[in-house]
């Protein structure tokens, strides 16, 4: 069984990355889904798995799309209907919500990411009723009020709840509705009252809400009503507690963790700098929201990237933060969460940066659609061009691009042209037209960046070089395989004269150039010459990131290959991709 978490075609594609993992832990000899892991192309590895479940060996597969609210059907066919399971979850979206959340739906298309054959099973977890594919299954609130007091009874950890006329009323009141029962019940947990004093505060929690926000359905209406409850509590017991709760409207529902926070928290409000002074005071203040039931502990991952696991809260209470807790846009707020996630973008000499790089993917897409870029001030620049990595190493080019454009417009009207932080964004952009085949506007672009930094740091400073090299990588794909070996040569010189022959061997720009070369000299049919560079990029390898990376096990297979080739062997039956040059940085 695979879970793929549906919610938005990001985090639908980075699923379909953990589902490739998975099968390449139990089958690891399937070749084109270890390439697509080598090339970190999501959109392959996306095909890669969904070729493996199109595989007739493979009959017995059941795969579960959870999440799939932000629904829009384009007319294009997809799956055997009959194989597909609906599950439509309590509740329609509110007015409010569906109207205020328009102009930040990433509405899609699910059907191009089902498989292509009939000999497995699909369910779909769903909200939106417009989602008409296949059996539909609706799961309905709670009828019977002995499930509802049962719920009650278990979250407030109070026996004989179904003996209490209160409790009776309370469990009418609250209609059935799972997620509102567990937060009254986790509040009568922490608070010695009664549950006539807890209906009160619910009463006038419902008049607040419909004073403020008469468009709410009743369904929203009570649990949001509870929430509420929830919320006076905790801004009693802690202001911090009730602050983060506010800020989290500017994230991702999913996964908050410590070190997102950290660094910008230092410099942020005292509420802020308090909650993240270390790890257990960070913790303390998930442990009230946590009691309180509007948050659960750990992510849906287990990857972490070296770094603390998370905190998440459901979707439902994520729209309340928005919608309620934040009635507009806070600038401060949503700034400060941009900050955390452009802070957080992490180098590649960080251990498992790729995995930190997947946890804020989409943090990031919610501090764009929250933030008017107009807002943001020019020395802010820097956060678009962090933001423009990250997309960029994710395979969202067309965000990059926009981040890259906005982080060199703020650069120049702030620095200057010529300043060398303008030139990396001029750089990033080149690596980007490489990447979209736009090679004249990249070749421009690395120009631009290469003249820049001659005249600003000298020959042979680093920057330089790792620009030289993706050069390289361009005259390689234009086929200009000597002026590509000229840039290569350059760039490793330059690399080992600057850092030393020991420490090149674990920088990975140099890394890369190795493995260029080798690519390079198999298309030109120096075939020995070929397996010598990939033969030290393995090893450099090898001390980077250990034998169980996806790429020591391609480059050995890439050696194999060519002795064969060398010994005269028939490999017609070799399974091969082209290969593109890798960028230095």
């Amino acid at each position: 069984m695979l879970w793929l978490n549906a919610r938005d075609e990001t985090s639908l594609r980075q699923s379909f990355q953990l589902a490739a993992r998975r099968i390449l832990r139990e089958h690891p000899t399937v070749a084109y889904v270890q390439n697509a892991m080598v090339n970190q192309d999501l959109d392959e590895t996306t095909e890669a798995v969904k070729r493996w479940l199109d595989e007739a060996r493979n009959d017995r597969w059941l795969v579960v799309y959870d999440n799939y609210d932000d629904v829009r059907f384009d007319g294009r066919g997809g799956a055997d209907q009959s194989a597909l399971r609906i599950a439509e979850e309590g509740g329609p979206v509110s007015s409010k919500t569906s109207q205020t959340e328009t102009a930040d739906s990433k509405a899609y298309d699910i059907r191009p990411y089902f498989p292509e054959t009939d000999h497995g099973a699909i369910v779909i977890t769903t909200r939106s009723s417009t989602v008409k594919l296949g059996q539909l299954i609706r799961m309905s609130k709670l009828s019977d009020v002995k499930d509802s007091l049962a719920i009650l009874e278990s979250t407030s950890s109070r026996a004989h709840l179904s003996q209490n006329p209160d409790a009776y009323t309370l469990a009418r009141r609250l209609d059935g509705l799972p997620l509102a029962l567990s937060t009254a019940g986790a509040y009568l947990n922490q608070v010695s009252t009664t549950c006539a004093e807890y209906l009160r505060l619910y009463d006038e929690s419902w008049l607040r809400l419909q004073r403020e926000s008469p468009q709410l359905l009743d369904y929203d209406q009570a649990l949001y009503s509870t929430w509420g409850v929830s919320f006076n509590h905790i801004r009693q017991q802690s202001r911090g507690a009730a602050m983060l709760l506010r800020l989290w409207a500017y994230f991702d529902n999913e996964d908050i963790w410590y070190e997102l926070l950290q660094d910008v928290g230092s410099e942020g409000p005292l509420w802020l700098q308090d909650i993240t002074e270390d790890t257990l005071s960070f913790n303390a203040t998930m442990r009230v929201l946590c009691e309180h039931g509007l948050v659960e502990a750990d992510p849906t991952t287990n990857e972490t990237g070296g770094e603390s696991p998370g905190y998440s809260v459901h979707g439902c209470v994520h729209t309340w933060m928005i919608h309620v807790l934040n009635t507009g846009v806070d600038e401060e707020m949503s700034l400060i969460a941009m900050r955390c996630v452009a802070w957080h973008v992490p180098s590649y000499k960080q251990q498992e940066y790729w995995i930190v790089q997947r946890r804020l993917l989409q943090h990031s897409d919610r501090c764009i659609t929250r933030t008017a870029t107009d807002a943001v001030e020019e020395e802010d620049a820097w956060m678009f061009h962090k933001l423009g990595i990250l997309f960029s190493k994710q395979g969202r080019l067309k965000e990059a691009e926009a981040m890259y454009q906005r982080a060199l417009q703020g650069k120049e009207k702030a620095l200057g042209p010529d300043h060398t932080s303008t030139l990396d964004s001029v750089g990033n952009l080149g690596n980007l037209y490489s990447d979209q085949g736009r090679l004249k506007e990249a070749e421009a672009m690395y120009q631009r960046a290469l003249q820049g930094y001659e005249k600003a740091l000298g020959p042979d400073h680093i920057s330089i070089l790792n620009t030289v090299g993706n050069l390289g990588n361009l005259y390689s794909n234009q086929g200009r395989l000597r002026e590509a070996e000229a840039k290569y040569e350059r760039a490793l010189q330059g690399y080992e004269k600057a850092l030393g022959p020991d420490a090149i061997k674990t920088y990975i720009p140099a890394l890369n150039t190795l493995q260029n070369l080798g690519s390079l000299f198999e298309k030109l049919g120096e075939n020995s010459k070929a397996i010598s560079y990939y033969h030290q990029a393995q090893n450099s390898l090898l001390s980077v990131q250990g034998p169980q990376n996806e790429r020591y096990t391609y480059l050995s297979d890439k050696i194999a290959l060519l002795q064969l080739i060398i010994q005269g062997t028939d490999i017609s039956c070799c399974e091969e991709k082209p290969e593109r040059g890798l960028k230095a940085k």
